[in-house]
């Protein structure tokens, strides 16, 4: 099949379907309802005039590079039925009144959105107010370039792809042509909208005459949805809208809008116009209540344009660009795509309401919440370990999402990393939730599972995580499980621990409530017999649980072929170097290091090189983990540093200790050709799987628990321990804010820092 650009590239602008000669190109309603360029082999002649014209292909940014940004408002009568400010139709009349012609967005016979072109103050009516999914632009490149020809004025609104679109239809810039883009949030599907009014309660013969996504009878800031039909007004809140939630929550945006070309500055249209959140952090007297409305000036023309007419609006200030790019963030970056939600919800959407599928996509609803460390940072075997539990826990049939508590927010660039990349495409993860939120959601669920990871560990108990790590925020009836966790200490490393001592009261507490607890290491196991007096299963790693052609999806995006020696170290020193040089004359071959600390290898090609290669030498849990996993050669440093008991519980399960080196000096000595029997170790492993499945299944489908005090302590003891944790941490907390106020300057960034802990903490109840 033959392509105008890259489909998920693809805006549906148009441009290609008003520009071929031959009309060989018809616009086609996807499975999920959007519109794309289809080509009629038998009537294309190959010209390549679509390819050349695509915005997409060849995008341009001719406007102002730090465009004039104002506060504006027209008068009360023409706000009254506008989204905001009622800019929009405040210089459409402008136009109208030099006998000038409008090209919007309006519903069509079928509820469907169009562009049409009016030429009168009456029609301007069906193009106000804000139309929440994609339009049609049909002709009307056409017909506005014969306008423009016949020296008529013309004004043309939409996103600033339809804009792209238009500008690249004509070559060139007309004089007589305004162009207005919007601060574009991202288009849904029609399709959403044709499932929305479907499943209103109307009576056989009431019919759906048009929605308006913000209605502001009770003013600019509470909006409403209200449909109109033949009999009623049907209104909500928007943010209890079912519409409103999947398209505020992004499952249901076009593919493009998630990597928007056009969601930048400098902008594609004269103006940009949009609501002005956040003006009251600059000036409160320039929100009345009524709608503020977002103003840049991207041209010469569009000053000129908004000269003319600002004295007849009853609201106009410049603004800094700053305060507007703070409340409005799509004035120069698109939205960030959630490919597993967005999927599983033109998935469920076929076959469930869209109230249900909004429940489960938009609002999380789900049968367990996750917690482990796949924000962490630059760590791929972080978020490879969250993969493989959600996919593990979605095997039994269950709905799972990972807690998002915000904590991304540490890593700096972490949106556009790596480690987010992945999260966005592979984790189905939940909106971000203070705590008193999570505590709700936690109560509409079956349970919560921490692990994997070493999320037992008493030095990642610290500030908010806790109350995070020992799910001190679920409901007392909800399950509280912890599903190969790790404390990263063998049992006399753990009990000599500082970070312990300061923190055992509350993992005392914590984990009495836990209804079941299961460990990654054997000494794990131990820990919990002989510092807490409980039982804990030993659980392998979530990423032996799956099959490994669950990570097949990981490696096809993958664009590395290498059959050498990897290195993946996580601390480094210079003895490093020689060994590298060592073993690549001995093995003949040549080498790739994959730097830990930058994280600039995809997660895919980091699979991918320990797939291939001939030997990997590691001093990486997860690396060996998956050295096992694809039956590689491998080399591991026992890292002490970061848990040697992790590798020991390797070691004693599958008796492969010949692999494991306590220093690198001892890696001249292995005889390289003496590999792991993976016969015997994929049996064992096998066995091993085996065990943990038959134990989690019962966990999780029948509410096994191994800890038979867990219910009692939660109803009788939680609650006390829960207040007592407050009020210790209150007090803490109050006492270190004495201490900012008095301190001198050198204690005064000691202070606040505690001061700051533990208003995190108590922030967690």
């Amino acid at each position: 099949m033959m392509f105008v650009c890259e489909l998920n590239s693809c805006t549906g602008c148009g441009a290609c379907y008003n520009v071929c000669p031959h009309n060989a190109i018809n616009m086609v309603e996807d499975s999920e309802g959007f519109l794309y360029p289809q080509i009629d082999p038998s009537l294309c002649k190959n010209c390549g005039l679509c390819q050349k014209i695509c915005p997409v292909n060849n995008p341009n940014y001719n406007n102002n590079e730090n465009p004039e940004c104002y506060a504006a408002a027209a008068n009360d009568e023409l706000r009254k039925d506008s989204s905001s400010g009622a800019l929009f139709p405040a210089i459409a009349e402008y136009i109208l009144n030099k006998d000038g012609y409008i090209c919007g967005v309006a519903y069509d016979e079928n509820l469907l959105l169009e562009h049409i072109i009016v030429d009168n103050k009456k029609d301007l009516n069906k193009l106000k107010s804000s139309k929440y999914f994609q339009s049609n632009t049909k002709n009307c490149y056409k017909e506005i370039e014969k306008l423009l020809k016949d020296c008529k004025l013309v004004l043309f609104s939409g996103t600033p792809c339809q804009v792209a679109g238009l500008y690249a239809y004509l070559k060139k810039d007309y004089d007589n042509l305004l162009t207005i883009d919007l601060v574009c949030h991202g288009v849904p599907s029609p399709m959403v909208y044709k499932k929305y009014i479907s499943e209103l309660q109307l009576d056989s013969d009431e019919k759906v005459l048009n929605t308006n996504f913000r209605d502001k009878v009770n003013g600019w800031s509470s909006y409403l949805t209200t449909t109109i039909t033949t009999k009623r007004i049907l209104s909500k809140p928007a943010r209890e809208d079912v519409f409103m939630q999947a398209f505020l929550s992004d499952v249901c945006l076009r593919k493009s809008c998630h990597e928007c070309r056009f969601a930048k500055i400098p902008r594609q249209a004269d103006i940009t116009l949009g609501d002005f959140w956040g003006i009251n952090r600059y000036n409160r007297r320039l929100n009345d209540g009524k709608g503020t409305s977002l103003v840049l000036t991207n041209s010469e023309k569009g000053e000129n344009i908004i000269n003319e007419i600002k004295k007849e609006l009853k609201i106009f200030k410049k603004a800094p660009l700053k305060i507007a790019k703070k409340g409005n963030p799509r004035i120069y970056e698109s939205n960030k795509k959630n490919t597993v939600n967005r999927t599983m919800f033109f998935s469920l959407i076929k076959e469930k309401t869209l109230k249900e599928t909004v429940e489960i996509c938009a609002n999380d609803k789900c049968d367990y919440l996750l917690i482990n460390f796949f924000w962490s940072g630059n760590n791929y075997g972080a978020v490879l370990t969250a993969y493989a539990l959600q996919q593990f826990i979605d095997e039994f049939g269950f709905k799972s999402k990972f807690l998002n508590t915000g904590e991304h927010k540490r890593y700096e660039n972490y949106e556009t990393s790596t480690f987010g990349d992945f999260a966005h495409e592979f984790l189905n993860i939940s909106k971000s939730y203070k705590f008193k939120q999570a505590k709700k959601l936690s109560q509409k669920v079956k349970g919560v599972i921490l692990g994997s990871d070493q999320v037992l560990r008493p030095d990642a108990l610290t500030g908010s995580a806790l109350n995070k790590y020992l799910l001190n925020f679920v409901d007392n009836n909800t399950k509280k499980i912890a599903l190969s966790a790790s404390f990263g200490l063998d049992l006399d490393e753990f009990k000599q621990d500082k970070a312990r001592k300061s923190v055992q009261q509350e993992m005392d507490k914590a984990y009495k409530s836990f209804d079941y607890l299961s460990c990654r290491e054997v000494s794990g196991v131990d820990i919990f017999k002989d510092v807490f007096g409980l039982n804990a299963d030993f659980i392998l790693d979530p990423v032996f649980l799956v099959d490994k052609s669950a990570y097949d999806r990981i490696l096809n995006l993958s664009d590395v072929a290498f059959d050498g020696i990897v290195s993946y170290v996580l601390d480094k020193n210079s003895k490093y170097d020689e060994v590298y040089n060592y073993l690549c004359e001995k093995l003949n071959t040549s080498i790739v290091k994959m730097d830990a600390k930058k994280g600039d290898i995809s997660v895919s090609n980091w699979l991918k090189y320990i797939k291939d290669c001939k030997l990997l030498i590691t001093d990486s849990f997860h690396g060996v983990c998956f050295a096992l996993i694809f039956n590689k050669p491998f080399i591991c440093l026992k890292n002490k540093k970061r848990g040697q008991t992790r590798f020991d519980s390797f070691i004693e399960t599958f008796e492969i200790k010949d692999n494991f080196v306590s220093s690198l000096d001892e890696i001249y000595s292995l005889d390289l050709d003496n590999n792991i029997n993976y016969g015997e170790f994929n049996r064992k492993l096998d066995e091993e799987v085996s065990r943990c499945k038959v134990i989690l299944k019962e966990v999780l489908c029948n509410n096994y628990s191994n800890n038979e005090n867990a219910v009692n302590y939660k109803n009788k003891n939680q609650r006390i321990g829960f207040n007592y944790l407050y009020l210790k941490h209150s007090l803490k907390f109050l006492l270190y804010s004495f201490l900012y106020l008095v301190a001198s300057k050198k204690k005064k960034a000691k202070a606040k820092a505690k001061m700051f802990k533990y208003k995190s903490i108590v922030s967690w109840f």
